[in-house]
């Protein structure tokens, strides 16, 4: 009899145990969910790894998902490339599917988050801009391309009065945002996986927003005379987890039978 089983694939982390524990709680909810003989973690940074990971099931048939932002280095050369250092990688019938950051859900996710920010904080929507922060970097080309479709999209909506974009590692730089900002208001939701140093540490930081140590979203400072909103990372959401449930679905295998969950978005 032939077992499914389901691998969320996430960069992860050895110094931050939040940011594993976080892909731990979606792998017991999709378990509990049903649809998949098994459904494991791994991670680049953790155990266990992309290159451990199918050595440590007995499926047959396995859907890997990356939960990462884009479809940029790790998720298209580090991610296959050590999945086949498994020593069952050749028994294996192994799909990998598209990241997560690039469903098409993903801007109706950050629509509706932005949506609840405005009303918590009673912004006008036409007075606030929406800043995007990506990773970025020169290494492959398309790891700005999940966060730059959604900040197309949503400009052409009435989300705000203004989206732009800054990145990490590329420009434009996040450094710039509340100089480039030209609302009065400015909402920045990091376009991120993760809730590791970079959401939590470099991108207040780089904003200009000075917090204590160990201090946790949101964020809220005056920066260049705007009042500036720096929001959780996008990973937290919990519609990620149908993100995935639909990924995995699509990809062929028994996900298919993975319950969704009730009133997502």
């Amino acid at each position: 009899m032939t077992r499914s089983g389901l691998v969320l694939a996430a960069h992860g982390s050895t110094s931050e145990a939040g940011v594993n524990a976080r892909i731990e709680a979606l792998v017991a909810d999709l378990a509990r969910r049903g649809g998949f003989d098994e459904v494991r973690a791994a991670f680049h940074r953790g155990v266990p790894s992309f290159a451990t990971v199918l050595d440590t099931m007995t499926a047959d048939v396995v859907t890997v998902v990356p939960v990462m932002a884009s479809d940029g280095y790790y998720a298209e050369h580090v991610l296959p490339r050590e999945l086949a250092e498994n020593g069952r990688f050749e028994s294996v019938r192994c799909t990998i599917t598209t990241s997560v950051g690039t469903h098409p859900n993903m801007a109706a996710i950050v629509e509706a988050r932005v949506s609840r920010l405005l009303d918590t904080f009673r912004f006008d929507r036409h007075e606030t801009t929406l800043a995007l922060i990506g990773h970025g970097t020169e290494r492959h080309r398309q790891s700005r391309g999940a966060v730059e479709r959604v900040a197309c999209r949503l400009r052409s909506g009435d989300v705000c009065g203004e989206v732009i974009l800054g990145l990490l590692d590329e420009e434009p730089s996040v450094d710039t945002v509340p100089a480039r900002a030209t609302r009065e208001c400015v909402i920045v939701l990091p376009f991120l996986i993760g809730a590791g140093a970079h959401a939590m540490k470099d991108v207040p930081r780089r904003l200009g927003i000075r917090s204590a140590d160990g201090a946790r979203p949101l964020f809220t400072a005056t920066v260049a005379n705007r009042t500036v909103v720096c929001d959780v990372p996008i990973g937290s959401n919990p519609g990620i987890v149908d993100i995935i449930v639909d990924l995995a679905g699509s990809a062929g295998g028994s996900g298919g039978g993975v319950r969704p969950t009730e009133g997502a978005a």
